[in-house]
């Protein structure tokens, strides 16, 4: 991202700020572009489109509907309801996570449904649950430091456990800082979330 070399300056104008936005190649964004336009020629993805692409990528997934719908959220940049190339792009690549506080701010966004700079035990519920519904239990190849039993792995049970252990100041509500705290703490947490 930021000061690339400039052999693509007869581009249009919007791939190559696609380009310049992203951690991908030029090469990648050509592709991308290419199979984006035959699949979407109006140039947009509504959301059901974007939650068959969600199990197109994942066709083992119970179902992926409801966690398609939250990513969706934070790839539409501008609240259109459609994503754009350039958004698409942009959330895919965000979601790479090259970097540890990326992958926080990205998991913070996620939760945050209301992005008023908390989350509440309801808006983690709520993604807990999509992602459950994704992977009946996807803890359990995970060893994370909050105190759960087999049977306690649950959208309210980490939820509760969450807030018990990492909401610092007892306001019912986690902030950025202490998501990141916790994350600190529980490396294996990031993976739990996301």
């Amino acid at each position: 991202m930021g000061n690339r070399p400039t052999r693509y300056h007869q581009l249009n104008p919007e791939l190559k700020a696609t380009w310049e936005n992203s951690n991908f190649t030029m090469e990648e964004i050509m592709d991308w572009y290419n199979d984006f336009k035959s699949r979407y020629p109006s140039g947009q993805i509504n959301m059901e489109d974007f939650k068959q692409i969600y199990k197109e990528i994942c066709p083992a997934c119970s179902d992926p509907n409801e966690f398609a719908a939250f990513v969706f959220r934070l790839y539409d940049a501008d609240n259109s309801g459609f994503l754009s190339f350039r958004e698409f792009i942009c959330g895919i690549s965000m979601t790479s996570f090259h970097n540890p506080k990326a992958r926080i701010d990205w998991i913070f966004k996620l939760y945050d449904l209301d992005s008023d700079g908390y989350i509440t035990p309801f808006e983690m519920r709520l993604v807990l649950q999509s992602i459950f519904k994704i992977h009946p239990n996807p803890t359990l190849n995970l060893v994370i430091k909050l105190p759960l039993q087999v049977d306690e792995i649950t959208p309210e049970k980490i939820t509760e456990k969450m807030f018990s252990k990492y909401d610092f100041d007892n306001d019912g509500r986690l902030t950025k800082e202490e998501l990141l705290q916790s994350v600190e703490e529980d490396p294996y947490l990031a993976k739990l979330l996301a």
